[in-house]
């Protein structure tokens, strides 16, 4: 993977090693004839920074590179770039089919806006794909894939989903945030367009929200005039300055996190509190040989239960950690901690909520006996 192209600055003056942040609005033009060219084409011109910014250019091909695909667009969060992706396609009567486990806010756009604007959606478990082909009629124009998805981890076998659809002329979207493009290229496995929100592992620094979306460029071209461009999730010079420089220590900071996770999940396993791991490295995954094969590596995202039963035993674990933070997200330097207690209702049927036992975990770069130290704290707080 060519992390650092392209990064042309030699012509810039003064050449220098870090691209300049272009904090414009607006871009001037000498002539007339070069004004009204840019106007015809705004896509593949800088005009004015809702539209094209050098930095956000920068950072949309260096992603596309790595993905190995066409182009892309960068945009102000990864729902934004997942919501301007979808509804550049889709038209009332159209269907799409979904895999259940979506991240929540592609689920709202589906279920609270686009459906009673008149698209039909199917949800279906994404680990089965006859049950995604028997959803399948002759108004589906869409697949929404996430694998894997970030609490349970379930995945979806990307190429045999992607050869399926092409064959019925369904576009592919999937959610990559979780394995960023150094572990998995599903546009490689027949994928059209792929989706991140960059504020995670791309950006690693918890410092800004963004999101990125990748694919052929007359894909690309159709959202930035469509989606992109009408809702304006825009995203600033500076962040994609800061997300540039997260980008250069990417491979470094997988690779540590890699490595801290496998030896955090490991004592996890040897601890009788605990009840069940939810980890793509873990042997007891499920879909381990399908992690083997569409995958190159894990990160540090994952789930476990623990031995409890009552919502103040749940607590008490969460509330006892110092050196992991209680956040959502992930990505960051920091381990941050979710505890599905928090959203624990007793008045509904435990059979319809997550179990309140659960802990979604995101390893950070601390080290692993510190981390280990303070889950250990967090067991005997129970």
């Amino acid at each position: 993977m060519k992390i650092h192209s392209p990064e042309e600055t030699k012509d810039i003056p003064y050449s220098p090693i870090v691209p300049p942040v272009y904090q414009t609005s607006n871009f001037s033009f000498r002539r007339v004839a070069d004004f009204r060219a840019a106007f015809e084409d705004e896509y593949a011109a800088t005009l004015y920074s809702r539209g094209q910014n050098p930095n956000c250019a920068l950072l949309a091909a260096k992603i596309a590179e790595m993905e190995g695909t066409e182009a892309g667009l960068v945009m102000g969060s990864g729902a934004g770039a997942i919501s301007a992706t979808i509804v550049s396609f889709l038209s009332a009567g159209d269907h799409v089919i979904a895999v259940k486990g979506l991240y929540t806010w592609t689920a709202n756009l589906m279920n609270n806006i686009l459906m009673p604007l008149g698209v039909d959606i199917s949800w279906v478990d994404g680990r089965d794909i006859d049950a995604i082909k028997a959803t399948r009629t002759d108004r589906t124009r869409m697949l929404l894939l996430e694998s894997p998805n970030s609490l349970y981890f379930h995945l979806q076998d990307i190429k045999a989903c992607a050869d399926w659809a092409r064959q019925h002329n369904i576009l592919t979207t999937l959610d990559n945030s979780y394995a960023t493009p150094l572990f998995q290229n599903p546009h490689s496995l027949g994928v059209d367009l792929v989706t991140h929100s960059i504020s995670k592992y791309i950006n690693g620094h918890s410092d800004l929200v963004a999101g990125a979306v990748v694919g052929p460029e007359r894909l690309i071209r159709q959202i930035f005039l469509k989606g992109y461009m009408t809702f304006g999730s825009v995203l600033s010079a500076a962040d994609a300055h800061l997300i540039l420089r997260g980008l250069r220590s990417l491979p470094a900071r997988m690779r540590q996190i890699q490595e801290t996770t496998a030896t955090v999940v490991d004592w996890l396993s040897q601890q009788s509190m605990v009840r069940e791991i939810y980890h793509l490295g873990h042997a007891s995954h499920p879909q381990r040989e399908l992690v083997k094969r569409q995958m190159s590596g894990t990160t540090g995202l994952f789930s476990f239960r623990l031995r409890v039963d009552d919502l103040a035993s749940a607590e008490r674990f969460a509330d006892a950690l110092r050196l992991i933070r209680m956040a959502v997200s992930w990505g960051g330097y920091e381990s941050l901690i979710i505890p599905l207690c928090s959203f624990y209702d007793s008045e509904i049927p435990a059979s319809e909520q997550h179990p309140l036992d659960m802990y979604r975990l995101s390893i950070g770069l601390e080290s692993a006996d510190d981390i280990i130290a303070d889950l250990q704290a967090g067991l005997d707080a129970i």
